[in-house]
């Protein structure tokens, strides 16, 4: 079946468990589901969040507290947010306008309040900052000209609170569902007031600065796409990807619906500043927070992926993970659902949170390297310690322990092993223990030391045979 033949289905029912089932059972024939009235009032954001799979974020303790979440937009109306479930937090001294008299986070409902929505799906303890750029009344030589003035403007407020001592520095998200939608809007390509195509406009060179800063930048591909191009547009859908929402330095985010469809609007590259854009997509086409019909374009996309991006910064700062590394962490853990690796349409897949998390964790566990011990200390009976080590040869891994205790190995491939679940142990009855591994084929194991009866220091070395 065609998607432009799928059904819309209302999950109008009083489960959400039942509604979960349901969607699993009948995805494949269904284009878009909608949550109704009546669900979406008892049951819609945590729904959202289960098809989202964020639980594995909240689990964790990612859920986005002390981390700040600038929605660069039209504004933030924080009376509406509660009044759809959302609770987050809110700084209006760390906020900007561009317009004297405004308030933020009492603006009227509108895009950047929907925005706030989709990113506290994810991260519902972040901070919000309200950047009303969208309300700037710039103007200049193109229609983006006056515009980005002030978005310069912005990015300096933003910067300066970065600008600290790295261990008080704070973790700032800038979620930005805007951008150019027709050549025409900038001037051309050599203009020394070009933006979409010129590293060295003040614009990109401050979007850099700030990412070097640690902020983690998100932009939507824009609603260009080949198949069902906005009306702004003006019929241009090739190369629709243009100057900040391409930079190399932001991660920039297209539109896939529930099914893992790609949207037709949702914006393809080649960008024009970094060819390989869009980076990955995320869900859009949801009821959600009741700005609009349906939380829908890559402008709802990238607030979704912008408050994963917030839920992980609440527990691995960028001492731990820079904006770079986090981006290509996000990259290499997408779902890929187009052409294997990276592509125009979809980037490197869809974001994809269980992965993510799991690659997190393995970040946490220590390497094992080959000839050299390493140690550790178990402090009860029960207690574990857990290496990874990549293997390719047959070698050894030996444990040393106290005397009158019995501390065992177990080994896994790909997974970490439990007392039920390995390919390895070993089998003596005190803290003293050698096992061969033979591996098949290339690849990540992960050796547990486990306490079955008493505490002390061990020391762990793999030794090729």
């Amino acid at each position: 079946m065609a998607i432009s033949e799928k059904l819309i289905v209302a999950l109008d029912v009083a489960n959400l468990n039942y509604a979960y089932r349901l969607v699993g059972q009948i995805k494949d024939f269904v284009g878009m589901f909608k949550i109704g009235n009546q669900f979406f009032t008892s049951f819609g954001p945590a729904a959202i969040r289960m098809l989202l799979e964020t639980s594995t974020l909240h689990s964790s303790g990612m859920d986005g507290s002390n981390v700040m979440v600038a929605i660069v937009d039209t504004g933030i109306n924080l009376n509406h947010l509660r009044s759809k479930g959302q609770n987050p937090n809110f700084d209006a001294e760390k906020s900007w306008t561009p317009v004297q008299g405004l308030i933020p986070g009492s603006m009227p409902v509108d895009h950047g309040t929907m925005c706030a929505f989709d990113v506290c799906i994810s991260a519902p303890n972040c901070t919000l900052l309200d950047y009303a750029l969208l309300l700037s009344q710039e103007s200049g030589g193109s229609v983006m000209d006056g515009f980005l003035s002030d978005a310069v403007k912005a990015y300096s407020k933003l910067l300066e609170l970065l600008s600290t001592d790295e261990q008080t520095k704070p973790s700032l998200v800038v979620n930005n569902s805007w951008g150019m939608f027709h050549p025409s809007w900038d001037f051309p390509p050599g203009h020394p007031g070009n933006y979409s195509d010129n590293p060295e406009h003040p614009f990109n060179i401050i979007v850099e600065s700030l990412e070097d800063a640690g902020a983690d930048i998100l932009f939507a591909a824009g609603n260009c796409g080949q198949e069902c191009p906005d009306g702004r547009c003006r019929g241009v859908t090739n190369k629709a990807i243009y100057g900040a929402n391409s930079h190399s330095a932001v991660l920039c985010v297209g539109a896939v619906t529930v099914n893992k469809v790609r949207l037709g609007y949702s914006s393809q590259g080649p960008g024009h500043l970094d060819p390989d854009k869009p980076d990955l997509c995320a869900y859009s086409h949801f009821v959600g927070s009741g700005v609009y019909s349906a939380d829908s374009g890559t402008s709802a996309a990238c607030p979704v992926a912008a408050g994963v991006v917030a839920a992980i910064r609440s527990a691995h700062s960028t001492a731990d993970l820079t904006p770079a590394q986090l981006r290509n962490l996000l990259r290499r853990e997408s779902e890929d659902i187009g052409l294997a690796g990276f592509d125009y349409s979809h980037g490197y897949g869809l974001i994809s949170v269980p992965d993510i998390v799991d690659a997190l964790n393995r970040t946490k566990i220590r390497q094992l390297p080959v000839g050299q011990p390493v140690s550790g200390k178990l402090k009860e009976s029960g207690a574990t310690d857990m290496f990874r080590i990549t293997l390719g040869n047959t070698l050894n891994i030996e444990l040393d322990g106290p005397q009158g205790v019995d501390f065992d190995i177990y080994v896994r491939k790909g997974a970490q092993p439990t007392t039920t679940e390995y390919d390895y142990r070993g089998y003596t009855s005190s803290a003293d223990e050698k096992i061969m591994i033979q591996p098949v084929e290339p690849g990540e194991y992960y050796v547990m030391v486990r306490s079955y009866r008493g505490t002390g220091d061990f020391s762990l070395k793999a030794v090729l045979e």
